[in-house]
């Protein structure tokens, strides 16, 4: 049988537009009654850095965590929490979907990004670690601040670098990040892309860590989240600042009686990214 020995009417599903809503402050997500399910992209704010002092590490990207596919309850409003940018010394805000009025599983945050350490301190922990400044020569090596605050798994982000001590110059730690660690001696963890909004954006990025010998392109914001660098670029003043972190919910559209899909109907549907639920 051309549909795998389903009983009931093959349809030809039609389908519409995704719709998509971007939270780039706190407020409440309204879910369309006629969706049971929707992609889900949580990140935190990122870390600050230490006022140019010596060798100052870079912050740390604010949490990451996507939720493909996720249960939500058809009706009901959630409320959203987007975390801040780290304010001057100090770690980014947590961003969070859904709250108390929410069942526990729907309720789901990220870490904000940790703050980086000044001129021989350590980093600090959070969504990715802050790095860490440099180390005092002839040592000892500052550590990088740990990833993954809210211990998830998979997890949210990555251990910020250490300070490397050198005879030269003292290389600070770069800010980790939620596709990688950060550098030792100043490059920042890279971030993790993701193709929710429809464009291919990149989220979570660490920050630079001062000292190297050639800077590390500042980070200009991409899809929310980064830690701040602090190779300052007088090019671009914005451009070494942490950037507060986003909630994006996506819900697939289609519509059709009900009835029997086949299989390749189903497969393009997914691939394109239009199968609701």
């Amino acid at each position: 049988m051309s549909n795998g020995g389903i009983i009931g009417p093959v349809q030809d599903p039609s389908f519409g537009s995704s719709t998509i809503t971007t939270f780039t402050e706190s407020g409440t997500y309204s879910n369309p009654s006629s969706f049971s399910s929707a992609d889900i992209l949580v990140v935190g704010g990122g870390g600050s850095a230490k006022s140019p002092e010596g060798s100052p590490g870079g912050g740390g990207g604010g949490g990451y965590r996507y939720f493909p596919s996720q249960p939500i309850t058809a009706g009901d409003p959630y409320a959203v929490t987007v975390g801040s940018a780290g304010a001057a010394d100090s770690a980014g805000g947590a961003s969070q979907f859904g709250g108390p009025g929410n069942p526990a599983p729907q309720r789901l945050a990220a870490s904000g990004g940790g703050k980086a350490g000044g001129r021989h301190q350590n980093g600090n922990p959070g969504g990715s670690g802050g790095g860490a400044g440099d180390g005092a020569t002839p040592g000892p090596v500052r550590s990088g601040g740990s990833g993954n605050a809210g211990g998830y798994s998979p997890p949210e982000g990555n251990d910020g670098g250490n300070g490397t001590p050198s005879p030269n110059y003292e290389p600070a730690g770069g800010g980790g990040g939620a596709g990688g660690t950060g550098g030792h001696g100043g490059p920042p963890g890279s971030g993790t892309p993701n193709t929710i909004t429809g464009s291919d954006l990149t989220y979570s990025m660490g920050g630079s860590g001062e000292g190297t010998p050639s800077p590390y392109p500042p980070v200009a914001g991409g899809g929310g989240g980064a830690g701040a660098n602090t190779n300052n670029d007088s090019s671009d003043p914005d451009a070494d600042k942490p950037y507060p972190g986003v909630v994006i919910v996506k819900t697939g559209a289609f519509s059709n009686a009900s009835g029997v899909w086949t299989m390749d109907d189903v497969y393009e549907g997914r691939l394109a990214g239009t199968w609701g639920s």
